[in-house]
């Protein structure tokens, strides 16, 4: 892997982005930037990752961040180009190329964007690229709260897909996490009622790490909802369990009473 030229990267990127209306020359350009950085020694490796999500070329966070700001920084390129290049990349099957597709779609209209990640998701096994989905593609913790698509994140919480369940849960995550207010913070815990109980075990991570982080934010409506969740589901006890450490002392005390 060649080292990181700043100047040189910042051309590289200019040149491929360049081609505003020519969809596969702009595609070509961004997968030569990548397989330019491949860290080809690291990727060796690991041949098992590589079987499991396709083809990961371990390109440094700072190219992925210096293309992603580039393509952020252009919103005018036309919607029509963004889709078509977005498809091109995620075909590619390198998890860069699919981060890319991603940013990509980040400034098309929002239910047009969760059209396209319902569909990626499901065909990627990838939990790096997920969280990138959410945080780089969705950003609710980003945007205004009222725009939350609350009846379609509903939705992914019950798809019989794992990997879209636990995009759901990634973007509330993210949402939570993102925004400094609390007023979406009972419609969360709406959304999630019942959800342990019916969730497949590979979404359950997800689903704790957005319980730990409600927990911080809001601990006394975060205990009220586990309660509630234990009536239903006994196996919210290991919920419960996993969520003790961050809670205040007061109601650590309380839960163990219960359990």
């Amino acid at each position: 892997m060649p080292a990181i030229n700043p100047s040189q990267l910042e051309r590289q990127i200019s040149a491929a982005l360049a081609h505003k209306d020519d969809p596969e020359h702009y595609v070509r350009g961004l997968q030569e930037i990548v397989e330019f950085y491949a860290d080809r020694t690291r990727r060796s490796m690991k041949a098992s990752e590589t079987l499991i999500f396709g083809q990961v070329l371990r390109v440094p966070k700072p190219v992925l961040q210096a293309i992603t700001r580039s393509i952020h920084a252009d919103p005018d390129l036309p919607v029509s180009m963004r889709l078509t290049s977005s498809t091109m990349l995620w075909e590619l099957d390198y998890r860069e190329t699919r981060m890319i597709a991603i940013s990509l779609m980040s400034e098309v209209e929002l239910q047009m964007i969760m059209e396209r990640f319902e569909n990626w998701a499901q065909d990627c096994d990838d939990d790096e690229v997920l969280i990138w989905m959410a945080n780089e593609g969705l950003m609710l913790g980003k945007r205004p709260s009222e725009s939350t698509p609350w009846k379609k994140l509903n939705m992914w919480l019950q798809h019989p897909s794992t990997q879209v369940q636990r995009l759901s849960l990634l973007s509330l995550l993210d949402l939570v996490a993102g925004h400094r207010d609390d007023g979406h913070l009972p419609q969360v815990f709406r959304l999630l009622r019942g959800s342990s109980e019916g969730m497949r075990a590979a979404s359950q991570d997800a689903l704790l790490d957005l319980l730990r982080e409600l927990a911080i934010r809001s601990p006394q409506e975060t205990v009220q909802f586990l309660l509630d969740e234990l009536k239903g589901d006994p196996d919210a006890r290991r919920l419960i369990q996993k969520c003790m450490d961050v809670l205040p002392p007061g109601l650590q005390a309380d839960l163990k009473q219960v359990l």
